[in-house]
Formats: structure tokens, sequence, C-alpha cells
């Protein structure tokens, strides 16, 4: 509601897609389509069928996570519009996809063994370990903490519960504060809006996200010189354009920053 309220203060009509046809913001809407956010192609058929050409498509934003994202893109690619790469955003969803790609980029991140969910896991000698979905359906589901080999049966079916593929990624766990750069890339430069503390818990060896803290208290001048260096590359590498950008990273207490996730949407 708060993007719908702005919106309408800059005069813009809007398209609002919503899968609850009695959703809050489908009073404001001009045109609302009653639709999974996940769907490209039926909200395109339904765009099409009223006839909504490129040039009337001025932008494209979702505050959904996961799959909306690469709609948001498809139709950002769709309507002509200077926006991410749907590729790109396939790499930012796919953890198996992003590790290999901060490999590549000598980006620093946690060492994975990425493992197929039907293939046999070998047993592991290195703990303690986290497991997570490599393609997650809901964010921050799925994952776990490892700390022995008893627990890493339950670990992995878990994770294999709530991967949209057939792919886990099996993470070393980095000690340290979680922290969260969020801001919005416009004509291929990044804004960064604020860093803030995200305060997570482990209830039976599950990650369970429970707060946040607005300015974060764990960042020095030292540590935003290695996060924008991180973000600037980000933005290049993936050429992240016109949405939203959330960065989840691990510090520790020697400065050290770690890639965790990437969003391209509203945190």
């Amino acid at each position: 509601m708060p993007l719908i309220y702005a919106a309408k203060k800059l005069d813009l009509n809007l398209i609002i897609v919503d899968r609850n046809k009695d959703c809050p913001g489908k009073m404001f809407a001009d045109i609302f389509i009653n639709s999974s956010t996940d769907n490209h192609k039926k909200i395109i058929l339904y765009l099409k069928k009223k006839q909504i050409k490129k040039n009337h498509i001025i932008g494209i934003i979702t505050r959904s996570s996961g799959r909306s994202t690469k709609t948001m893109s498809m139709l950002q690619k769709k309507f002509k519009l200077d926006g991410t790469n749907p590729n790109s955003v396939e790499t930012v969803l796919n953890k198996n996809k992003l590790m290999s790609f901060c490999k590549n980029k000598k980006i620093l991140a946690p060492y994975t063994l990425i493992k197929r969910v039907d293939k046999k896991i070998p047993k592991i000698v290195n703990f303690p370990l986290v497991i997570k979905p490599s393609f997650a359906t809901i964010g921050k589901t799925g994952i776990s903490i490892v700390e022995n080999n008893e627990d890493l049966a339950q670990a992995i079916s878990l994770a294999q519960k709530y991967t949209e593929n057939k792919y886990i990624n099996i993470e070393e766990k980095i000690e340290g504060k979680d922290i969260v750069v969020i801001g919005l890339v416009k004509n291929h430069r990044f804004s960064r809006l604020c860093i803030i503390d995200e305060m997570n818990k482990v209830v039976k060896n599950k990650i369970l996200r429970n707060g946040y803290r607005n300015p974060s208290i764990h960042t020095s001048v030292f540590a935003e010189k290695k996060i924008n260096l991180i973000t600037n590359k980000i933005v290049k590498e993936l050429k992240i354009n016109n949405c939203p950008l959330s960065i989840s990273l691990k510090i520790n207490d020697s400065g050290i920053v770690y890639l965790i996730e990437i969003n391209l949407e509203i945190s």
C-alpha cells in the first residue's frame, strides 16, 4: 500500500497485479489483473488483450520476492524498458548460480558444496555447515545450521522441501553479524538508502528471521568501503538496472565481508 500511495501522489495510472481478487490495493487500480505475480505470460497476454502498447508503460516494480522479480525483468524486456536482464535475475534467485558467479568474479562468499537433491550426500567431516534451498520458494525458509552428521539428513530434507529446482546448497558457516544493504539502481548507478542489522535466531537448528535494527551498529568506515566495492561489482557484472536492490552480507570481527544473497525487491 505505501508503494501505491506514493505512485498515486505522482498522478500515475496503475496496473496492479495480485492473486487476491479482494486485495486492498485493487480500489486504486486503473487496470487490475487477478493473477499471481509469478506468471509473466498471463500478465503479458492480459495486457495484449487490453491493447496496452510499449509506450504506455513507463515503469515496473515489485514488492514481492522470488519469481515475481523474474516477472518484473520479463515485463521490462517486453515493454522495452532499460531493466535487468532476466538471465541476471535467474542468477540472483538461484543460489547455486549465485555462488558460482561469486567464485568467477572473485567476490568473497561462503565455500559451497552444491548437490542435487536426488543424489546421495557424502559423509561430511567439516562442521558447522549451513544447509539451504538453492532456489527457495519462500524467503528465509528451509535453512538449517548443522553441527554433525546426525542432523544432516533432516536438514537436507527440509531444504529439499523448499527448493524449486533439484539442488540444495551446503555451505560453510561464516561466523559474524548479518547486515543488509538496501537501495536502488537507477541509470546503472546504485543509490544506497541504508545499512541495517538483520537479527536472526536459531530454533532447533533452523534459522529464523527475528527482526531488524536501523541503522546498523556493526559497520565501520573500513567495512563500508568493502561493501561499496561489492555492491558496485554486483551492479556492473550482473547489469542490474532500474529496480530495488537488497544485498545480504555477513561481516566478521576482522571486518571481512562475505556475500550471502541478493534480492531485487523492496526489502
